[in-house]
């Protein structure tokens, strides 16, 4: 059996051509819905959270360094425990981007992460090293020296001049050369007390001018020693002694000066100094470059996710655009083509129909009964109906002949009887034979009378219920123009 493509099956082959593309438009647009969605967590959720926290926790590490040199200079308990709150607060920010690190795909922000923290570690280490030594004497290990020896040596060396001169004043009527003992012990005495504050300046200041002001000091102390030792002679035994003493003491104080000079002339004379300087600020340094990257990492990423979504939500509006256009298109074209293959042989037939009803049809004419669907098969019944209408009408039209001709010899019989009504008088031997002829001419014609009329009987009932046929045929065909129209 050939297969039919039927106007069912042509509606169901649009209907279901407009279902499968709609169905994927719908998945098309809803993979680009979900893709939009995804874009658009990523950059809320990640992205911009991610580059605010970066920009906290730049402002942070600056804050750590200014608790740090506050402290580094006031000692306040209040900004030590500053500094912690800010380290509290950089611990908090770091461990939300170690949380959101794992969605990261981009290995150099991955590597610039690690980097952070490994310098951010350093910072702290650092900073926890000054914060134990800062305002201690051991973070200026010259200034401990000079207050816990070289101060105590100069007292001492002091105390043997003041000793000196205090023997020199218990000496009754000294000679006026014994006064040049006495000026020379007092400028010794004065440039010791001058050389230690030139070298307590020192260990302030550690300027150029601070260090050639110790040098000078220096120098006048070992000149007045020389001078003072010129006049040993005139020492009393006890103030010999004492003078003996302080030039011993005065060997360590300038061996323990020198030291404390020395030390204090080092780049790591302040230990918590130095390490600001060499560990605490390149580590922040570091932390700050590598956190700056970061953050320009975040934000190109984020204008490249915002640049993505922008594409995804274009491409989400076009395809919705297109894909309902096709589909309008689409269904204009197959409602057109359904209604034109449908509509034009469904004229044709109620065309046909319309002339049989209104008796001018040509029942010689067909219609296309080649098509292999509903009208195909409505064109082969109208004809099927069409050639019996014809069949009975020539049944018809033979009954009528029949009866005509059967008139034609009745009539002709007639005529004989009245000729023979006239010879009746004449031939009356004749009259029963003609009689008898009448009788069987009669019955013939009553006979084919009956016929005729049957014929006829059947004729009308047959051209009554073709035309109830065809009148319910019209009113099938509006019908079914009505539903196509529709």
């Amino acid at each position: 059996m050939p297969f039919k493509l039927t106007i069912g099956r042509k509606l169901a082959l649009g209907f279901g051509t407009i279902t499968a593309l709609i169905a994927c438009s719908s998945a098309v647009i809803l993979y680009e819905s979900q893709t939009v969605a995804d874009r658009q967590e990523h950059v809320f959720q990640h992205d911009v959270p991610n580059a605010k926290v970066s920009l906290k926790l730049k402002q942070q590490i600056s804050a750590a360094m200014s608790m740090h040199r506050g402290y580094m200079i006031l000692g306040l308990p209040e900004l030590a425990d500053a500094r912690k709150d800010t380290w509290a607060n950089i611990d908090t920010m770091v461990a939300q981007l170690e949380a959101d690190a794992a969605r990261w795909d981009d290995p150099q922000l991955l590597e610039d992460f690690e980097a952070f923290k490994a310098a951010m570690a350093e910072f702290r280490r650092a900073q926890n090293r000054i914060a134990d030594i800062s305002h201690t004497p051991e973070n200026t290990p010259a200034t401990q020296l000079f207050v816990d020896k070289a101060v105590p040596l100069g007292d001492q060396m002091i105390s043997a001049l003041d000793e000196i001169l205090d023997l020199e004043q218990q000496i009754d009527n000294p000679d006026p050369a014994r006064k040049t003992l006495v000026r020379k012990a007092s400028n010794a005495r004065t440039h010791l007390v001058s050389a230690r504050e030139s070298i307590a300046k020192h260990l302030v200041v550690g300027s150029l001018e601070t260090r050639a002001g110790i040098d000078q000091e220096v120098a006048a102390c070992d000149n007045s020693v020389t001078r003072l030792k010129t006049i040993t002679q005139l020492f009393t035994p006890k103030q010999a002694e004492t003078f003996d003493r302080y030039l011993a003491v005065r060997e360590s104080f300038l061996a323990t000066a020198m030291e404390v000079i020395a030390i204090r002339d080092r780049p790591d004379w302040n230990i918590a100094e130095h390490i600001c300087l060499h560990e605490v600020t390149p580590a922040s340094t570091e932390a700050t470059r590598l956190l700056t990257r970061m953050t320009d990492t975040m934000e190109h990423r984020f204008v490249e996710n915002g640049t993505r979504l922008d594409a995804a939500t274009s491409l989400l509006f076009n395809t919705a655009l297109y894909a309902g256009s096709a589909v309008v298109i689409l269904a204009i074209v197959i409602a057109l083509l359904i209604t034109r293959s449908t509509v034009k042989p469904l004229r044709s037939v109620i065309q046909r129909l319309d002339d049989i009803a209104n008796g001018d049809g040509d029942l010689t004419q067909t219609v296309d009964d080649t098509r292999h669907d509903e009208l195909g098969e409505l064109g082969s019944k109208f004809n099927t109906f069409v050639t019996q209408i014809r069949e009975v009408i020539d049944n018809v039209q033979q009954a009528a002949h029949e009866v005509a001709g059967a008139a034609t010899e009745l009539a002709a019989t007639s005529e004989e009887m009245a000729q023979s009504a006239d010879e009746q008088t004449n031939r009356m031997n004749s009259v029963s034979t003609a009689m008898v002829e009448m009788d069987q001419a009669v019955q013939d014609v009553a006979r084919k009378t009956a016929e005729a009329s049957n014929n006829a009987d059947r004729s009308g009932k047959t051209a009554r219920e073709g035309g109830e046929v065809v009148r319910d045929t019209v009113s099938g065909m509006d019908g079914i123009k009505s539903a196509v129209g529709e």
